[in-house]
């Protein structure tokens, strides 16, 4: 484990490796992508509780390491996050 600190304070971080992720294109395909991810561990018990709460409700499922494959476009205004295979 490695500890990370970062704008919203440290966590602790491990690597898991060989990870397969699915995705489903929106032609209805689907895509893989094999490689090792970095997974991140809040220690909920020194965050407020409207912290855990948002936390638990929406947790980050993707990083900068799957991220990174795709051309990533967010339109907040129509409620739109598009990940393109470049």
């Amino acid at each position: 484990m490695m500890p990370i600190i970062g704008t919203g304070g440290s966590v602790r971080s491990f690597v898991l490796q060989d990870v397969e992720i699915t995705f489903v294109t929106s032609e209805g395909d689907l895509l893989w992508l094999r490689q090792d991810i970095w997974v991140v561990q809040h220690n909920l018990d020194q965050l407020p509780p409207d912290e855990v709460s948002r936390i638990l409700r929406l947790p980050s499922v993707m990083g900068r390491d799957i991220i990174n494959h795709f051309r990533l476009t967010c339109d907040y205004c129509v409620g739109e996050v598009l990940l393109e295979r470049t």
